[in-house]
């Protein structure tokens, strides 16, 4: 038994160039990984902000009603008050235009121009 742990640690040392080749193949693997992360952590904040600008129209709108009034910006911004929710997880300024509560950051309640840019071209796989 002895003789076999013996064995492995006389074993050949990592070189210089397998090192190199380790850290190679590590930093393109990161450099893979982190945009798709980075995407992916972008695409789920723009969620979270339209999830909560829908729930924001949901209640003002609601609002607007059981009282009988008409939107007016400082009613909104009297409700955005009292609501005393994080809306936008990257601190965007709500507003509500026409009908609709939207994002600073996020924009278009959801909507992307570049989708509507690229209706007639090919999609790339």
């Amino acid at each position: 038994m002895l003789k076999l742990f013996s064995k492995c640690f006389n074993c050949k040392d990592i070189t210089l160039l397998e090192l190199l080749v380790v850290i190679v193949i590590l930093g393109i693997l990161a450099n893979i990984a982190v945009p798709t992360m980075l995407g992916v952590i972008a695409d789920t904040e723009a969620d979270v902000c339209e999830v909560n600008r829908n729930e924001v129209q949901n209640h003002y709108e609601r609002i607007l009603v059981l009282e009988g009034v008409d939107h007016q910006e400082a009613k909104f911004e009297q409700f955005l008050l009292e609501y005393d929710q994080e809306i936008c997880p990257v601190g965007g300024i709500v507003t509500y235009v026409e009908g609709e509560v939207e994002c600073s950051v996020h924009g278009d309640n959801g909507k992307n121009h570049e989708e509507d840019e690229n209706v007639d071209e090919v999609p790339f796989l």
